[in-house]
């Protein structure tokens, strides 16, 4: 029998400061895993804009496995 997968959705301020923390806290739970980090994103013009007018918030969804 496989292991279940579960989902847990955030929502993130998009805001420089707020990524970095964010894609840091992903690399690194990651890496204490042994597994690659996946990311994917919007367009670069996109996150320049959601970045500099601070306009939106940015959906995250985590993947947890069970162990």
């Amino acid at each position: 029998m496989t292991d279940p997968i579960t989902t847990r959705q955030r929502l993130v301020i998009a805001t420089g400061i707020n990524w970095i923390v964010e894609i840091n806290r992903i690399i690194v739970e990651n890496a204490r895993k042994g597994k690659p980090a996946e990311f994917q994103l919007p367009s670069l013009f996109d996150r320049a804009f959601l970045i500099h007018h601070e306009a939106g918030v940015l959906p995250v969804t985590d993947t947890l496995e069970q162990e």
